[in-house]
């Protein structure tokens, strides 16, 4: 996967009625406005804190730019870093501590030497090995769903841009 989105489609209609359409989608999410000029648009994403936000916030600077009958998207996918890095550091810090409080816990009832540890470490392990699969899976999850997003943003302001600009 590269570590960009690049894309071009073909413009359907009025360029600056598009741009209006694309700034007002991207600032009702709370994208900034970086920059604004005839033909580009410069917007920078809050990023993701959860997975239940729209998709289209894993982007990071959106750069949007407006060319004869061409309109390009590109943007990283910095918005998905914060994300990412709690889905793969949160859970096993949190098991890692909890395990940690039960053992020391249970470490004044039952001897290290007892046998009764044996499931309490197969279970640690197991979670720590599926967290390592797991981690690595849902950002991927993630990036393939801001993809799409921004594949249907694309479409919707090449498209859109005609729309408008046929009716008045």
């Amino acid at each position: 996967m590269s570590d960009e989105f690049n894309e071009k489609q073909r413009l359907e209609g009025d360029q600056e009625k598009s741009m209006d359409i694309a700034m007002s989608k991207l600032t009702g999410l709370g994208f900034q406005l970086k920059k604004r000029g005839d033909s580009t648009l410069k917007m920078e994403s809050p990023g993701m804190r959860s997975s239940k936000q729209p998709p289209l916030m894993g982007a990071g600077l959106v750069s949007i730019s407006w060319s004869g009958e061409r309109v390009t998207l590109r943007c990283d996918y910095a918005g998905l870093n914060w994300l990412t890095s709690f889905v793969r550091l949160f859970p096993p810090a949190l098991v890692t501590g909890i395990f940690g409080i039960q053992g020391m816990v249970l470490m004044t009832k039952i001897p290290l030497s007892d046998a009764k540890w044996i499931p309490f470490g197969v279970m640690y392990l197991g979670f720590m090995v599926l967290w390592f699969f797991l981690g690595r899976f849902m950002p991927r999850v993630f990036r393939l769903r801001t993809e799409k997003a921004l594949h249907e943003f694309l479409n919707t302001i090449s498209v859109c841009g005609k729309e408008q600009g046929t009716r008045g």
